[in-house]
């Protein structure tokens, strides 16, 4: 559209008009011809804008703010907005995202509840693929441009992906956020921020991305491919809010990276050349999957060190002692499967069970052996699950 002297953008249905305010009164001036220009060319090209919809928001960090004129479109007023959603984005007028990070984690948590009364009606592998397809989305919509959010803003973030875990996994509150992205093998939503960032840096400075994104880059216009330069400049920022922002931080993470990491030739390769790869505790992943549901909550809690037996409890603020009603005193995952006098017939059907294939030990019953292929870590996992629902320690489970 060359109807107007304003910046302009087009998504879609949606039109911005914007531009940099020096002077309020001659910006207002251009902005109202330019709203007229379109008004005009809307008729002739019989295209609908919504008057009523259109609003307008004067972006700034001032804190005493100059008056400026009233914008007027199709003769109506438009409401100047401290805050605006657009393409999903909650944009304000103050540049901070507190208002966006909260309505996302209000909508993730909603989504959150729904799976919570799922937990133990599906199976964990359901549950997972529900989260990370359904509602980690919501809470990485748009990350390169709100990732600059405050750390409290981050870990209400953090807290949703942590209390999705705990459902899929079954941990209980209390249960080391360390571990159980260990049990899960995920990475945080911070660190997923950082590698969306450095995916979309290598689209700008591979040029595939639109011109207006790779013109923003300090020299990028000049006669050279940024792809042979050692380092992108750096942005100069005076302010925090800049400093934080996706060009500043982006810069910063990409110069950090090899050479070798920066020319793969493929957003793909590159992707997985900056994939973060969680070292987890079990070597065959998928019994985490294996066996009755809530056998494996239980199963999982007494591998994550945050249980029902009375030692992890007493760890947590829950029970006033760690001792085992057999008297011992402490009551935690060693003295379950290979002390308590309580359950000697069972513990020793899970040593003949265990006995010829791995070693009888607390790392075994717990992860399964290294030394066993997957076949044989299935009748270690289906022993130890036996184990526990014939101790009934943890209720009577049927």
């Amino acid at each position: 559209m060359d109807v107007v002297r304003s910046n302009i953008k087009l998504f879609a249905d949606d039109t911005s008009l914007y531009l940099t305010v020096d002077d309020p009164v001659t910006a207002a001036e251009t902005m109202n011809t330019d709203l007229s220009e379109i008004d005009i060319w809307s008729k002739d090209w019989l295209v609908f804008f919504n008057n009523l919809k259109t609003k307008s928001m004067l972006i700034s960090k001032k804190r005493n703010q100059i008056p400026h004129p009233p914008l007027v479109f199709q003769d109506h007023r438009l409401d100047c907005v401290s805050q605006h959603k657009h393409l999903g984005i909650t944009l304000k007028s103050d540049l901070k995202w507190n208002d966006h990070i909260s309505q996302i984690v209000t909508k993730a948590t909603t989504q959150i509840n729904i799976m919570k009364g799922l937990q133990y009606r599906l199976d964990r592998r359901t549950l997972e693929i529900i989260y990370i397809t359904f509602i980690r989305p919501i809470l990485e919509y748009g990350s390169p441009l709100w990732a600059g959010c405050t750390a409290v803003d981050a870990t209400k973030l953090e807290n949703v992906q942590l209390a999705a875990a705990r459902i899929i996994s079954g941990a209980m509150y209390g249960t080391s956020n360390a571990k159980l992205y260990e049990e899960m093998g995920w990475v945080t939503l911070s660190e997923r921020r950082d590698q969306a960032k450095l995916v979309y840096m290598y689209k700008i400075v591979n040029n595939l991305v639109p011109k207006y994104l790779t013109n923003i880059i300090p020299e990028t216009s000049a006669a050279y491919n940024t792809r042979t330069l050692t380092n992108l400049p750096h942005f100069r920022a005076r302010t925090d809010t800049f400093d934080k922002s996706f060009f500043p931080t982006a810069t910063r993470l990409w110069n950090q990276l090899p050479i070798g990491i920066r020319n793969v030739d493929s957003v793909s390769k590159f992707k997985d050349k900056i994939k973060i790869t969680v070292q987890r505790p079990i070597k065959h992943h998928e019994l985490v999957y294996f066996g009755n549901r809530y056998l494996s909550v239980l199963h999982t809690r007494l591998r994550l060190g945050c249980s029902q037996l009375n030692a992890h409890l007493f760890r947590i603020g829950v029970k006033d002692s760690p001792n085992c009603i057999c008297s011992h005193v402490n009551e935690d995952a060693w003295h379950f499967f290979f002390v308590c006098p309580l359950f000697t017939t069972q513990r020793n059907t899970l040593h003949t069970s265990i006995i010829d294939i791995a070693p009888f030990s607390l790392e075994t019953v717990l992860y399964g052996s290294p030394i066993c292929n997957y076949a044989q870590n299935v009748i270690i996992f289906q022993a130890v699950h036996t184990f526990i629902k014939n101790t009934s320690r943890f209720g009577n489970i049927t």
